[in-house]
């Protein structure tokens, strides 16, 4: 526990400096082209941020209760419009999350009322860009989701239990954002939401571990299937990310609520995943062009 605060708090003092090394950078840069354009192609936007909030799992693999408790992680994406487009970005993000000795049910020799939580999360989406007056701005769109976690029991406990699930989905997606300007500097207001519809999920039975059945020294084949097809049938979930943004001429502060859920129900084993998250970052073009002279201060 100790170790990964020093970590984040490395993180932390890293990204401040290299986002005053970029400030400096990109003020020493060359002189600015026109608006949403830098040497013929479109400005990248890249953003950094810390969350923390609380993470609630149910898995009925390891244990009939559903644990919850604290959640930290990190979060990174780059957007752009793509080079033949105006209208059409992309956006790559990553989420990573970790959990803070997170409990649930009684306590019991077996130790099987706390578990470690760590889940990562990698999302590519394409979206067409609609830009109303000045100020309001409309996307839809969507993309791959590959997410995982690992969920552990105390292995220095009577029961170590390992679930190991992989998710790839294909999601849909939309946002907006409302703009205000001031004479330096802008004021947005944005909200993003998802949802999967289609997918693969590799997951456990109910008396057998998915990881477990690839062993390679295992005596019999597995009775169970662990990769499985997704739909809204088996396979649900709503994210959503509301914020507030900071937009000077450099860099950008954001201050945003984030859930991100997931609802399956395969091999007779219910699985449940909902984190709300604080999030607070920060973000800048990767090209000498300001904010607040870009065409798209948000992705």
């Amino acid at each position: 526990m100790k170790s990964m605060r020093k970590i984040y708090l490395l993180f932390a003092i890293s990204f401040a400096v290299f986002v005053s090394n970029a400030q400096e950078a990109i003020t020493n840069g060359s002189k600015e082209n026109p608006v949403g354009e830098f040497a013929g192609k479109n400005p990248i936007t890249f953003n950094a941020s810390l969350h923390t909030g609380i993470s609630t799992a149910a898995n009925h693999y390891m244990s009939s209760n559903a644990y919850e408790g604290l959640t930290y992680g990190v979060h990174v994406d780059l957007g752009r419009f793509y080079n033949s487009s105006k209208t059409v970005s992309w956006n790559l993000a990553f989420d990573n999350l970790s959990s803070v000795n997170t409990v649930g049910g009684l306590e019991n020799n077996a130790k099987t009322s706390s578990m470690g939580y760590t889940g990562m999360n990698l999302n590519y989406s394409s979206f067409y860009n609609w830009m109303f007056g000045k100020g309001l701005m409309v996307k839809v769109g969507g993309g791959l989701d590959f997410s995982g976690d690992m969920m552990t029991n105390l292995t220095h406990k009577t029961n170590n239990a390992v679930s190991v699930n992989v998710l790839t989905q294909l999601e849909a997606s939309a946002g907006i954002c409302y703009t205000f300007k001031f004479e330096k500097w802008m004021l947005g207001l944005y909200g993003n939401v998802s949802t999967p519809f289609a997918g693969l999920v590799f997951t456990d039975s109910k008396h057998e571990s998915g990881v477990g059945s690839l062993s390679s020294d295992r005596l019999m084949d597995s009775y169970f299937s662990h990769l499985k097809g997704t739909s809204f049938s088996n396979l649900q979930g709503f994210d959503f990310d509301l914020g507030i943004k900071f937009v000077a001429p450099r860099v950008a502060i954001t201050l945003g609520l984030v859930t991100e859920n997931r609802w399956w129900y395969v091999n007779e084993i219910q699985n449940c995943r909902e984190n709300v998250l604080f999030r607070l970052g920060a973000s800048f073009n990767l090209v000498s062009l300001k904010q607040t002279k870009t065409i798209h201060p948000y992705f």
